[in-house]
């Protein structure tokens, strides 16, 4: 599951990761939206574990928010967050064969493509439009990410509001002020993660307790049906055969 981390796979996250990275009316989070990081989440991860590019395409259409504090805590002597809280959605897309390729062949170059990033930022109660749009390049090493840059193209929105967010962006691919943390928490995803929740072990102990849990259902309901049986078919005191 995704909360405040980094989003599957680095490239189809480290935009969202860096643009709102840095310090974000209180936004709602949406009613599907754990349920589409989730979904993403786990077609990237068999993606990963596969490595066959002609897998299933992720399915990553999704909406995450952020609350203020949580922004905030990514605050450094570098940036600051003057707004609130922050909702993102895209519909982020990268080839199957890219991301095979990062992470197969001993050298790779993973330009993705274009993504398009829609957000709405609590401005001190009004919210602000942001459309942002970038193509990050992420350097792989023996299947490892050494360097990440976001390659923020174009951003759509109130000056005051884009300002910071295309600082925030420039600074990362010049001095690299979240590099660091980036490339941990990708190497992370993609090496230990993905495994630890979508690898054979995962599965089987997915598929255990599904099995015992419908075990369950199944002796609760011949337990209910057997007191329905007993109260319409009641047994006459003194009766005999």
């Amino acid at each position: 599951m995704i909360n405040g981390r980094i989003f599957p796979a680095g490239v189809l996250g480290v935009f969202l990761a860096v643009v709102l990275a840095g310090p974000v009316v209180a936004l709602k989070p949406a009613k599907d939206e754990q349920e589409r990081l989730d979904q993403c989440e786990e077609d990237v991860c068999n993606l990963i574990l596969s490595k066959d590019a002609k897998s299933k395409v992720p399915r990553c259409n999704i909406v995450k928010t952020w609350s203020k504090d949580t922004i905030k805590e990514g605050e450094s002597s570098f940036v600051t967050w003057a707004f609130g809280d922050t909702r993102c959605e895209a519909n982020l897309k990268v080839g199957n064969n890219l991301i095979v390729a990062a992470l197969t062949r001993p050298k790779y170059t993973l330009q993705a493509p274009m993504q398009t990033v829609n957000c709405v930022i609590d401005d001190n109660g009004k919210l602000q439009r942001v459309v942002a749009k970038a193509n990050p390049k992420i350097k792989f090493k023996n299947g490892v990410a050494k360097t990440i840059e976001i390659k923020l193209k174009k951003i759509d929105g109130p000056g005051h509001v884009t300002g910071p967010i295309s600082t925030i962006a420039h600074l990362e691919d010049t001095l690299g002020i979240f590099h660091k943390s980036l490339l941990k928490s990708v190497n992370k995803f993609v090496h230990r993660k993905c495994a630890k929740n979508y690898g054979p072990a995962a599965k089987k102990a997915k598929a255990e307790a599904k099995a015992k849990a419908k075990a369950k259902k199944v002796a609760a309901e011949k337990k209910r049906d057997g007191k329905a049986e007993a109260k319409s078919n009641p047994v006459k005191a003194g009766s005999g055969s």
